[in-house]
């Protein structure tokens, strides 16, 4: 089920300096690769620290006062493109904060109101047709998916912390 803070963000995550990445667990990567998947169509574009956020991200953070050691990175996920089911592994996340995988939590912000053929996967539910200002978020090793065969990017804004 989605939970919804108020837009209070402009537009100017769309042209923030986004950089193409390639999924970051190689093992999980090849897999997929194996299974025929595209190797093209598992990236994503992100922009994250240390590059300036724009102001209002701090307003947006007061909504999820209860997480520390916030950590933010904007994706925009083009048409055509997918991340299938897979668990996020905060390798680099768990080490600097000396946190526990089950500790961290995972908020995956719409910025945009959802178009059709955009969808994200959370366990077992399917998300779409979302609302801007909705979220989706877990805890630990959820496995979760993110596919966009729109004809339009989809932009997130990504929360990580702990409590």
């Amino acid at each position: 089920m989605f939970k919804h803070i108020p837009v209070i963000w402009d537009n100017s995550y769309k042209s923030l300096n986004y950089k193409k990445e390639q999924f970051k667990d190689l093992s999980q990567l090849n897999q997929w690769l194996d299974l025929g998947y595209d190797k093209e169509s598992l990236t994503i574009d992100t922009y994250d620290y240390p590059s300036p956020m724009p102001s209002w991200t701090d307003d947006v953070l007061k909504n999820f006062s209860h997480l520390h050691n916030i950590g933010l990175s904007f994706h925009r996920l083009r048409p055509g493109h997918y991340l299938p089911e897979h668990l996020d592994l905060y390798t680099l996340y768990k080490s600097k904060f000396s946190v526990k995988l089950e500790n961290i939590e995972r908020i995956v912000l719409f910025l945009e109101n959802g178009k059709s053929g955009q969808y994200n996967t959370v366990g077992s539910i399917v998300y779409n047709n979302w609302t801007a200002g909705s979220y989706i978020c877990w805890k630990g090793s959820e496995k979760h998916s993110a596919v966009n065969i729109s004809t339009e990017n989809r932009h997130v804004l990504i929360i990580t912390g702990h409590q």
